[in-house]
């Protein structure tokens, strides 16, 4: 990647920043990559593979159309699988012994979020797969974003709702709803608490994850974000499956996400255990403004389109080349060009946005982020 932030007045590069990164990466990681058991998770068996479904009748005039919607979770678990039908494509990566948590994105609601559609699809999936609802738990950091999403109105009956934390908290230390012995710890803490209390400087794992699931599927949606430069699958994790997260994007100067994401996802082995499979939502994605559509410069499109993907790194890099695509086409510049001291200087909220974050993460074998070394299969469904 290149340079693009200017040097000045003891400013690092964006090279220094990599720099850094790898380091605190390769110490997070070595931990982690001694401990991880042999079992289906992240890269998984399917490293560098990302088929990507798209249906021109998936969203009309921005709501989103159930059956189409079906079709695409078929045929893109059986391509990712190399399954021939469905109900093998899912028993691939599920069992009924297994308790399964879904992970929503919400944020950028009401239309740039993981689909009530995709979701019931998938939960039709699960079941194929001998999974019972009862066995099923969709879940959120923040019990308040999925009641804002009516979440909880259309799971089927015996799916239950979890969550870390009932409502959103600025310094989110507090530990009801995540596991005290399950975290990641870094140096910066959040502005004007004590650093002298080590709970300000963890970012522990929610219960869900840690001690009430088996595997995890990641549906995240594809959108770009201020601070990270893309919020897709590896920062629904990082972001959303932990606390004490808002201190690594606080002001313009102090923007962290780049190293923050990977070291947290390769750092917390649970993740590389139990998250088992990503399904990028983006039948609606965002493209500019993101995450929420509190940002004045909020702007989405109809996309149509549905990612599958064991290796979530992957995922993230065929997203950046579709945001960077969509973003030139409106005039917009490119991700790892965009913020307050590049391009765009007026509409952004950071010095510059992160999305090596995404590099990171492959250098620290969460998966395959070399675009020519990824098989992105696309596929196009006619009716």
């Amino acid at each position: 990647m290149q340079d693009h932030s200017p040097r000045q007045n003891g400013e690092i590069s964006r090279r220094e920043v990599l720099a850094a990164g790898a380091a605190l990466l390769a110490a997070s990681m070595a931990h982690a990559e001694e401990k991880s058991p042999s079992v289906p998770g992240m890269p998984g068996p399917f490293r560098g593979r990302v088929v990507e479904v798209l249906h021109k009748g998936s969203v009309l005039d921005n709501k989103v159309q159930a059956e189409p919607v079906e079709k695409m979770i078929s045929r893109g678990m059986c391509e990712l699988t190399g399954e021939k039908d469905e109900t093998a494509a899912w028993k691939k990566l599920f069992s009924p012994s297994d308790i399964v948590g879904v992970k929503v994105s919400p944020v950028g609601r009401p239309l740039s979020i993981s689909q009530p559609e995709t979701l019931l699809a998938i939960f039709k999936g699960l079941n194929l797969a001998g999974v019972p609802n009862k066995n099923i738990i969709l879940f959120n950091r923040y019990e308040e974003e999925i009641l804002a999403c009516g979440f909880e109105k259309i799971v089927p009956e015996g799916v239950r709702i979890g969550y870390g934390a009932k409502n959103y908290d600025d310094v989110q230390t507090g530990l009801e709803g995540y596991d005290p012995n399950n975290y990641v710890e870094f140096v910066k803490v959040m502005t004007n608490v004590d650093a002298g209390v080590p709970a300000n400087h963890r970012s522990h794992l929610c219960n869900v994850v840690s001690k009430e699931v088996t595997k995890v599927i990641n549906v995240a949606a594809l959108k770009d974000h201020a601070s990270a430069g893309v919020t897709m699958a590896l920062k629904n994790m990082s972001h959303g499956m932990t606390n004490n997260v808002c201190r690594t994007h606080t002001s313009t100067d102090n923007n962290w996400c780049g190293t923050f994401i990977p070291a947290v996802v390769g750092g917390i082995k649970t993740f590389r255990e139990k998250v088992v499979l990503h399904i990028g939502d983006g039948l609606i994605g965002t493209y500019d403004g993101g995450p929420g559509i509190w940002n004045p410069h909020f702007r989405t499109w109809e996309y149509r389109s549905l990612l599958f993907a064991t290796d979530p790194v992957a995922m993230d890099r065929i997203g950046w080349e579709i945001l960077d695509a969509k973003r030139i086409s409106e005039g917009l510049p490119k991700l790892a060009e965009t913020g307050a001291k590049g391009k765009n200087p007026g509409h952004e909220s950071f010095d510059m946005r992160q999305p090596e974050h995404v590099f990171l993460a492959g250098k620290a074998g969460l998966g395959e982020s070399d675009i020519t070394k990824i098989d992105h299969r696309k596929i196009t469904i006619a009716s």
